[in-house]
């Protein structure tokens, strides 16, 4: 038999299983400790953080694509002509959205935009109150 087991009936339990059954506290795992604190006390003054280097060069903002490089090394790619682009670019809308008298009833967009206002309107009805 092995050490800390005892043969009841027609099986044999474990230490910790016959004490879970007794209802005492389970023994206590190995769990591991928690890191201690290094420096406690010693309070130095602390840099604050600085984002990037902001550009103010006229001739590199109007030639080249500034902040679209996300390396470290490696310089921000240069602005090509508008005929290099595709034209839908260009139609692309850059203002606020347009309203729903504005949209196609029959379009996507209208649809898409008819939802997020029926849940907007359903979030405010329903703010603060529990199912």
């Amino acid at each position: 038999m092995a050490a800390g087991t005892r043969a009841l009936g027609r099986g044999a339990f474990s230490r910790s299983s016959l004490l879970l059954l007794r209802g005492d506290p389970p023994p206590a795992r190995g769990y591991a400790k928690k890191a201690a604190v290094k420096g406690k006390g010693k309070v130095g003054v602390k840099e604050a953080l600085q984002g990037p280097e902001v550009c103010k060069d006229p001739v590199i903002l109007t030639t080249h694509a500034v902040g679209v490089n996300i390396y470290k090394q490696g310089t921000d790619p240069k602005l090509l002509p508008d005929t290099e682009y595709p034209e839908w670019l260009f139609s692309l809308n850059l203002g606020t959205p347009k309203n729903l008298d504005e949209l196609d009833p029959e379009s996507r967009e209208y649809l898409k935009r008819l939802r997020k206002e029926h849940m907007w309107q359903h979030n405010k009805e329903h703010r603060g109150k529990k199912f």
